[in-house]
């Protein structure tokens, strides 16, 4: 799980460094279109794993009598990051690499 989030926050930087690449950005030829593309889905799947793994692997460590206690709590604070990142996005109104390089 850590390496799934490690590539997840390389890609996350390497995006920030490819730069935009999204319909407003007026590039001309489409090859760093692609490419910003393709990291941001490693980025994304990688994510997405680790989101999954981490309630398997809480269910697994954590003792019966707290189990269900402790799943919540991982559900929370896994509900909280999802909702405070869009808010992130305000951020790159400013400068396009400020969300990328706050979640890298």
């Amino acid at each position: 799980m850590s390496a799934l989030l490690l590539v997840a926050a390389a890609a996350c930087a390497a995006t920030a460094v490819v730069g935009g690449g999204g319909a407003g950005s007026g590039g001309g030829g489409g090859g760093e279109g692609s490419l910003h593309a393709a990291i941001s889905t490693l980025g994304t799947v990688c994510v997405s794993c680790a989101f999954a793994g981490g309630y398997v692997l809480s269910a697994e460590v954590l003792p019966t009598d707290v189990r269900a206690t402790g799943l919540a709590l991982c559900s929370q604070v896994a509900r909280i990051g999802g909702f405070l990142s869009p808010l992130l996005l305000l951020a790159g109104d400013r400068s396009p690499h400020v969300p990328y390089a706050v979640w890298g």
